[in-house]
């Protein structure tokens, strides 16, 4: 299955999922439609696949104490998809550009 997030003037978080047979076509598809979008100055990002909190942690460098904050946090971009399990806790999820930004913006501002 393919998911788009698409951002765009008069189209804001936008979700487009695709599903086709066959990965060949899958990935064609995705290039595809991705040239279409941007060509008519859509902003369009891919996420990451399924991690479990743990994974996007260590993928990023951060405390799971930062990212269970941060997730809350209103400014948050949030994760494309996300599951929970029966109390509540975040299985897992799906990361995107903008959300790996954010959850990492503060490793920047140490460096200065």
């Amino acid at each position: 299955m393919i998911t788009l997030h698409i951002e765009a003037h008069d189209i804001t978080d936008a979700i487009c999922s695709i599903i086709l047979m066959g990965p060949h076509v899958e990935a064609a598809f995705e290039k595809a439609a991705t040239e279409y979008l941007t060509e008519r100055g859509f902003q369009v990002l891919s996420s990451t696949e399924w991690e479990s909190p743990k994974e996007l942690c260590e993928r990023l460098h951060i405390r799971p104490s930062f990212l269970s904050q941060a997730l809350r946090h209103p400014a948050s971009p949030g994760p494309q998809d996300i599951t929970y399990g029966p109390t509540n806790r975040v299985l897992y999820l799906r990361s995107t550009p903008a959300l790996d930004a954010f959850l990492t913006k503060h490793k920047s501002h140490q460096s200065h």
